[in-house]
């Protein structure tokens, strides 16, 4: 089995907070913060429809959502489950997730040089 060596730190997410973007984002109101949110749209909701949602400014969400939505407009049709960004648009969204692979048993994590696996998104 896998072990953690000690000093490892973990992420173990609060009950409290949103941690993956879900249909339950659907309150209404402005979104504060720098934490980067998520809205699930739903069938034909528009970036317009959900700027005014949240009373955020329609460019932020469109431009805020370019790299993942290529050619998204404010008038773009959203499909039902569609991920769109609704706060944070000044983090980093790294568009890769860097791993490691290849390693042996004794190997510090700090030590290995990242890696990036390039794979085509599957549309089902």
């Amino acid at each position: 089995g896998s072990k953690l060596r000690k000093g490892t730190m973990l992420y173990i997410p609060s009950s409290k907070m949103e941690q993956t973007p879900d249909s339950s984002t659907t309150m209404d109101g402005p979104v504060d913060g720098s934490a980067i949110k998520w809205y699930t749209a739903k069938e034909n909701d528009t970036p317009r429809i959900i700027a005014q949602r949240f009373k955020v400014e329609l460019k932020l969400i469109v431009s805020g959502n370019k790299s993942r939505l290529p050619g998204l407009l404010s008038s773009s049709r959203l499909k039902n489950g569609t991920k769109v960004k609704i706060a944070g648009f000044e983090t980093v969204d790294d568009k890769y997730i860097p791993y490691r692979h290849w390693c042996f048993p004794d190997d510090r994590a700090d030590d290995l040089e990242p890696s990036y696996m390039m794979a085509l998104k599957l549309n089902r």
